[in-house]
């Protein structure tokens, strides 16, 4: 190569470069701006309640694993949940308000999740959304709507516009198999207003938890079926339920369908409380009801324990409460909860309305050895609300002043809940 060769050959290669520079080009491969996936925190979490007609489901928050969809929760729940330690439960309708919680609890996990229970959301009393759902959680605090599980499971009535609604869900094992039971009451369509004359009680079915089958009619009666509860053990269910006559009442079934033995079960509550929805587990060789009862006078609710030996004659009941706030104790509903047990411990999911018609629950643990001693020596067991000061303990053994106290609050809903 000649010296001018060689200089134009060094003249065009900076030209070359200096042209590069300044388009910004690069001699590698363009690399990708990568944005990293948002915190929770940085996250919109409060979101207002869908309208009531909406019929949309509230936005999500980021997935987890195993997967499953958590809910979003207004500013207003996330200060009672600093109040009252809060369950935060996801609902369809967006208002997060629930009732009537069935857990079972597996310790080994069943289908990605140790804790399955069932609800129905009751926003404010209203039944129209008062649709059996599934929720899960591995921790018993945090609950999801399992991935692929579209709820409510069990549909809408076609029939909600005059009246009709679900409600009264409970699951329970057989075998692999999970099934939930949950309550029609239908419509009439002069009056708007839920046909009381008939109750009827369906059953689905699912290996997996998010696959139901289609409903089927089990039972249907004009006495009454309210709340039921299911225990399925050597092959035979055990049903306990609340006629419309407030009457306690035990069956058994070997298909679920044909209930024999029929009987009214012995549960003697507090003076003017009749029993209304209820829990029953079989657990250590004792039956444990979790009963509420309800003060007619008053249209109000209370909780209270009582165990048997047999599932059918039962001690006195007692009252609980699941923190002695002053708020809980003297304002609040306590509804149908439910239990199960775990070691030595009887855990609890508790349902209650708060002011303002608010429908929330919250967990809360005793030990057996604690329900038993309530029960045989009749004293209500009050547990203590960690952020109150403890107050010196009593002999005192009447119930709280809260449990006779009139409602302050008319009920709204259109039928019994």
């Amino acid at each position: 190569m000649t010296n001018l060769t060689r200089r134009v050959a060094v003249t065009l290669v900076a030209i070359c470069i200096s042209v590069t520079m300044l388009a910004g080009c690069s001699l590698h491969k363009k690399s990708e701006r990568i944005t990293p996936n948002p915190t929770p925190s940085e996250i919109e979490t409060v979101v207002k309640p869908a309208k009531q007609d909406s019929g949309k489901k509230p936005t999500t928050e980021p997935l987890e694993r195993p997967m499953g969809t958590r809910g979003t929760f207004s500013s207003s729940f996330l200060t009672l949940q600093k109040l009252y330690n809060l369950a935060a439960v996801p609902t369809y309708d967006g208002y997060n308000q629930s009732t009537h919680p069935k857990i079972l609890y597996f310790p080994k996990g069943w289908n990605g999740y140790e804790y399955w229970m069932s609800i129905t959301p009751y926003p404010f009393g209203n039944d129209d959304y008062e649709n059996p759902c599934i929720v899960a959680s591995n921790d018993g605090k945090t609950w999801v709507t399992p991935a692929g599980l579209k709820n409510p499971i069990s549909g809408i009535p076609s029939d909600v516009k005059q009246g009709a609604h679900y409600s009264d869900s409970h699951l329970v094992m057989t075998g692999d198999v999970m099934e939930m039971w949950y309550r029609y009451n239908k419509g009439n369509p002069k009056t708007k207003r839920p046909d009381s004359s008939m109750d009827y009680y369906y059953r689905t079915i699912s290996s997996n938890g998010v696959d139901w089958s289609v409903p089927q009619l089990m039972q249907q009666s004009k006495a009454g079926i309210l709340s039921l509860a299911v225990n399925h053990e050597n092959n035979q269910y055990q049903l306990w339920y609340t006629t419309a006559q407030k009457k306690l009442m035990h069956a058994v079934s070997t298909d679920g369908t044909a209930w024999t033995d029929i009987k009214q079960c012995s549960i003697e509550l507090p003076q003017g409380y009749l029993p209304w929805h209820q829990d029953v587990i079989h657990y250590q060789g004792t039956y444990y009801l979790l009963q509420t009862g309800i003060m007619q006078k008053n249209y109000s609710f209370a909780l209270f324990l009582s165990k048997s030996t047999d599932g059918i004659n039962f001690t006195k009941g007692v009252p609980f409460y699941p923190s002695n706030n002053p708020v809980i104790l003297e304002k609040t509903w306590l509804y149908r909860s439910t239990v199960y047990g775990d070691g030595n411990s009887l855990r609890m999911m508790v349902s209650y309305r708060l002011p303002q018609k608010k429908w929330y629950m919250t967990g809360a643990s005793v030990t057996v050895q604690q329900w038993n001693d309530a029960c045989d020596k009749q004293k209500p067991l009050i547990l203590q609300d960690p952020k109150l000061p403890v107050k010196k303990k009593t002999e005192d053994t009447a119930p709280p002043k809260g449990i006779t106290k009139l409602s302050e609050e008319k009920p709204i809903q259109k039928s019994n809940i």
